[in-house]
C-alpha cells in the first residue's frame, strides 16, 4: 500500500498551542493544562473533518501532557501544602491558648476587684468547670494532649495587692508550645515566656 503525502496540508494553530499550553503546564499548572486539553480535543475534531489540516500527532501531545500535567498537579498541589496547613493550624492554636490565657488574667482580676482584692481559690470560684473539655473553655489550650484544665492560678487566695505589679496569675500547666508556656500577669501582660 502506498502513502501519499498531501504536501498542502497545514499543521492545525490549535494542536501547536495545544502542545505549547500543556508544556507550559510545568509552570503554570491548570492555568495552561485546561486550555492545553480543550485546544488538543478542539484540532482532533477539526483534523478530522477537514483533511487540509494535519498535527493530529501535535494534538495528542498536547492532550497527553495536558492531561498529565493535570493530574500530577491535583495530586501534589494538596500534598505540597500540608505542611503550610500544619502551621496555619499551629498558629491558630497557640493564638487560641494566648487568647484564652487573656481571658482567664482579666477573669481573675475582675474577681479579685469583686471581692476586696481577694484572688479565687479555684477555678470553680469563676464559674469555670475544668472538666469540660470542648475548646470553647478558656480552661483548655487546643495544643495540649489529655483532659484540661491546661492552666493554673500560680497565687490561688492570694491578695492581689500584695503581689509586685508584673506577678504572674495564670499560665499553662505544660510548657507545650516549643518548650514554652502563656503567662498572664497582674499588669494585664500576656506572653509565651520558658
Amino acid at each position: 500500500r502506498e502513502v501519499v503525502v498531501n504536501s498542502t496540508q497545514r499543521t492545525s494553530g490549535l494542536a501547536i498551542a495545544s502542545l505549547i499550553l500543556g508544556l507550559a503546564g510545568v509552570m503554570c499548572s491548570l492555568l495552561t493544562t485546561i486550555p492545553a486539553i480543550i485546544c488538543g480535543h478542539i484540532a482532533r475534531a477539526q483534523i478530522k473533518r477537514d483533511e487540509s489540516l494535519g498535527g493530529g500527532g501535535v494534538a495528542m501531545a498536547g492532550l497527553v501532557v495536558g492531561y498529565g500535567m493535570s493530574v500530577l498537579t491535583v495530586l501534589l498541589v494538596p500534598m505540597m501544602m500540608l505542611p503550610m496547613l500544619h502551621e496555619v493550624k499551629e498558629r491558630a492554636n497557640e493564638i487560641i491558648c494566648m487568647s484564652h490565657t487573656t481571658m482567664l488574667q482579666v477573669e481573675v482580676v475582675s474577681y479579685a476587684e469583686a471581692n476586696g482584692g481577694k484572688l479565687p481559690s479555684d477555678w470553680s470560684e469563676l464559674d469555670l468547670d475544668p472538666s469540660d473539655p470542648t475548646p470553647e473553655n478558656p480552661l483548655v489550650c487546643p495544643t495540649a494532649e489529655g483532659p484540661g484544665p491546661h492552666y493554673e492560678l500560680v497565687h490561688p487566695g492570694a491578695v492581689l495587692a500584695d503581689l509586685p505589679e508584673d506577678a504572674v496569675l495564670v499560665r499553662e500547666i505544660d510548657p507545650i508550645h516549643d518548650g514554652k508556656r502563656h503567662l498572664g500577669r497582674k499588669n494585664g501582660a500576656t506572653e509565651l515566656s520558658d
